[in-house]
């Protein structure tokens, strides 16, 4: 007899795709192959990863995080007011540039290690200036993250010692959002 007797033990062979030497096809779930669940879980894990990655990108390279010194506190856009009262005058910090709106640039350095915290401005971008750089060095302290104490004194006259020092007119600065003026650059 040329077909096989099912004997109990050994493997079923009713179907030409089961026969020996041929190849052996997934069983099936209803639709699914079987080895779904694996690759679902490999899909779940490189989106999780790239979950992850993408918010360490934004973490580390996009956010703008807390400053981690002064003068990174000190950037932005300030109103001064000189002597307790307020001026039209304003400055832009961005890096190491202190520039007065529509004016003069300097160039700033503080000096945390200090107490009092030391600031010290000079004058930049001044071709026509003959002579010694113009500067200004002084004192100065945070109050909370939107206003800075400055004591100020022209490079030729000693330092002030303190914030309380009356030989100088104390400057504060407000920090405010500065809008450009219609038809003129800031």
């Amino acid at each position: 007899m040329s077909e096989l007797s099912e004997q109990p033990g050994s493997p079923r062979l009713s179907d030409a795709s089961e026969q020996p030497g041929s190849p052996r096809l997934p069983e099936t779930h209803g639709d699914k192959p079987r080895g779904t669940p694996r690759r679902s879980r490999l899909i779940a894990v490189v989106v999780v990863l790239g979950i992850v990655a993408g918010l360490g990108m934004w973490f580390f390279f996009i956010r703008e995080g807390e400053p981690r010194n002064d003068l990174e506190r000190l950037r932005g856009d300030w109103q001064i007011a000189i002597a307790g009262r307020d001026t039209p005058n304003a400055v832009s910090v961005a890096s190491d540039r202190w520039e007065h709106q529509g004016g003069k640039a300097y160039r700033v350095t503080l000096n945390e290690a200090t107490d009092p915290r030391g600031i010290e401005l000079e004058l930049v971008d001044a071709p026509k200036l003959v002579g010694p750089a113009v500067k200004l060095h002084g004192v100065y302290a945070f109050d909370g993250n939107n206003k800075v104490r400055i004591r100020m004194a022209p490079g030729t006259q000693p330092r002030p010692k303190t914030l309380d020092d009356n030989e100088s007119p104390e400057w504060v600065l407000t920090r405010v959002k500065l809008q450009e003026a219609p038809g003129h650059g800031r």
